[in-house]
């Protein structure tokens, strides 16, 4: 993967299209919160609000009808894009045959049972943070994870936006620190550091956080003291455990994940012919319910990849670049830019990979300036992403984490249980003031 060129003349209106999918879909949410209707920003979907963005490229930026056509499909076919709408197809049909044959119960009987209730939101933040790490994939972690999550709210009580989170926050906390991760690969790639020098630097933010997210998910769940009297009797199947542990130990060690998707969906149509759950057709059409039940994530991804590219070649983030770069007085102000640089273009993408690589080569260079290291100006690119990857409504964590739901959450009302990205953030501004957490840690290490 390359740098992308923040390329063209700088031009506010380049910006226009994400402003249109902004006011569209939020506005469309805060309208239908307003007014009393159930999951409002469940409602419309973001590929719909996407798509009109997609409609505003063609009508407001100059040029050739062929030339937009061009670059809008030059953006939608890039690498990150496909390989993403490739995966979500194989996750959808992974979940979808799970949870026909009773994979996802029987998992969720099998915590319930053994794990005390006050501490499964957190030790479900802990298995999903050690997934991530392990397997550097913050989807493949939610895909694993989240429909036992989820059944487990449904059976015990407990709150299922309490529990989103949980899954949520431990997958982006991979996201943003395993060493196989591509955000950690892009952003230490296009600094010039090398991926240990990134995670080393990340830890001592990342890992504080973790542990006062893991007792913050204890004490919001201290109520849960009668959550095992939900749990229903019935027997518990060990063979359909298998997917989800093939799903784990594979992913652990390291295997792509097109072929750990594959081994678990391959896995589930031999328990379902040996059991008799399911015939070959219905085999077939489970697949393919999972797929279509990925559809709005798929083309949301792919007009958000066209739309993308169209902003850059119109001079939006060139524009954006300009207006930060002239807010810098030093080393803590270059700091701030370089993550809210990569903050606003997460936002806009909702791809923090794609984010990092158009602000990477602008990273560098501002590091360079300001005197800045290279793991350091890497690190922040890497956190700052993840924190917002991890809580705008319409990034692929959150949709494809709602989708699981089954309409039990909402990307808002998961919100205020996401203290992960805001111990995340809390600590990170502290180090760009000069109040460094890493420095209280070394202290103690040289003593």
């Amino acid at each position: 993967m390359e740098n992308i060129e923040v390329r063209g003349q700088p031009n506010f209106f380049g910006l226009i299209p994400f402003f249109v999918f902004i006011i569209i879909y939020l506005g469309t949410g805060i309208y239908l919160g307003v007014i009393g209707v159930e999951m409002a920003f469940y409602q419309l979907p973001a590929s719909v609000a996407m798509f009109f963005a997609s409609i505003v490229c063609f009508l407001v930026f100059k040029g050739k009808f062929s030339d937009k056509i061009h670059i809008f499909i030059k953006g939608a076919a890039q690498y990150d894009i496909i390989l993403m709408c490739l995966i979500f197809m194989l996750s959808g049909a992974f979940s979808s045959l799970c949870k026909e044959i009773g994979c996802v119960e029987t998992v969720a009987n099998l915590g319930i049972k053994y794990i005390n209730p006050n501490w499964i939101v957190s030790g479900i933040f802990f298995v999903t943070c050690f997934l991530s790490f392990s397997a550097g994939t913050s989807v493949g972690s939610i895909v694993a994870i989240a429909p036992i999550a989820f059944n487990i709210a449904v059976k015990s009580g407990i709150n299922p936006n309490l529990i989103a989170a949980s899954v949520m926050c431990g997958a982006m906390f991979g996201d943003n620190l395993s060493l196989i991760s591509d955000t950690t690969i892009v952003s230490s790639r296009t600094q010039g550091s090398s991926i240990l020098d990134v995670f080393i630097s990340s830890s001592f933010y990342a890992f504080p956080s973790a542990i006062l997210t893991f007792f913050s998910f204890f004490f919001l769940s201290e109520n849960l003291s009668n959550a095992t009297n939900f749990l229903h009797e019935s027997s518990i199947d060990l063979v359909k455990t298998v997917p989800y542990l093939m799903i784990i130990f594979f992913s652990l060690a390291g295997m792509n994940v097109f072929i750990v998707l594959f081994l678990g969906i391959l896995s589930i149509c031999l328990i379902s012919v040996l059991y008799g759950n399911l015939y070959f057709l219905d085999v077939m059409k489970n697949i393919n319910k999972g797929f279509l039940n990925m559809a709005d994530l798929i083309f949301l991804s792919i007009l958000t990849g066209g739309v993308s590219f169209a902003v850059i070649h119109n001079g939006g983030f060139k524009w954006l670049l300009i207006k930060l770069k002239s807010l810098i007085r030093g080393k803590s102000s270059a700091e701030f830019s370089i993550g809210a640089f990569v903050s606003i273009v997460d936002v806009f993408l909702a791809n923090n990979t794609i984010a990092i690589l158009i602000c990477g080569k602008v990273a560098k260079k501002i590091a360079f300036e300001n005197n800045i290291s290279v793991q350091r100006s890497a690190s922040i690119l890497d956190m700052f992403s993840c924190i917002f990857q991890g809580i705008i409504p319409y990034g692929a964590q959150m949709i494809i984490l709602v989708n699981f739901s089954n309409g039990l959450v909402s990307p808002i009302s998961i919100l205020p249980f996401l203290v992960y990205f805001g111990f995340l953030l809390f600590f990170v501004i502290l180090s760009i003031l000069g109040l460094d957490i890493k420095k209280v840690f070394l202290f103690f290490l040289k003593k």
